[in-house]
């Protein structure tokens, strides 16, 4: 824990904290950095409890597959991490950096997508046009569409 960073929190900012976090959607990765390390198949690293993470089960949603163009394209989380979403016909494709594993992204709204191997849910965020602009993640809170 950051100690140096929330040592001093009101109990008003601790609570507004536990309220946000009640906000997000659960993340499926298990991490705990007092295990040894082993690989992971969610996260492709070695971390405490590794083994333990396996591809979740989806309740796919029906979404109309003409909708996917308007969210290809990249977007950056960070100056060095893009994330790219493409299409293979009836398939929307996510590739984690430029050179990740690609996995295909299952809806589980109309807006909101995920893939049996990866811990987040990605949601896209369309302006008054329609257009998509950004996304948000459980991870990074807003992530922006570069291309």
């Amino acid at each position: 824990m950051p100690w140096v960073a929330v040592g001093n929190s009101s109990d008003e900012d601790l609570k507004a904290i536990f309220a946000y976090l009640w906000t997000r959607r659960p993340v499926h990765h298990v991490v705990d950095n007092t295990e040894p390390p082993t690989y992971c198949q969610m996260c492709g690293q070695k971390h405490g409890y590794g083994d333990r993470n396996r591809p979740k089960d989806i309740d796919a949603a029906p979404v109309d597959p003409d909708t996917f163009d308007a969210y290809v394209g990249q977007y950056r989380f960070f100056d060095d991490f893009v994330l790219t979403i493409s299409r293979d016909g009836d398939r929307l494709l996510v590739q984690n950096g430029l050179d990740g594993p690609i996995y295909d992204l299952v809806a589980i709204s109309g807006v909101q997508f995920t893939a049996r191997e990866i811990p987040d849910v990605i949601s896209f965020v369309k302006n008054e046009r329609g257009e998509v602009t950004h996304l948000l993640s459980n991870v990074d809170d807003v992530v922006k569409r570069v291309k």
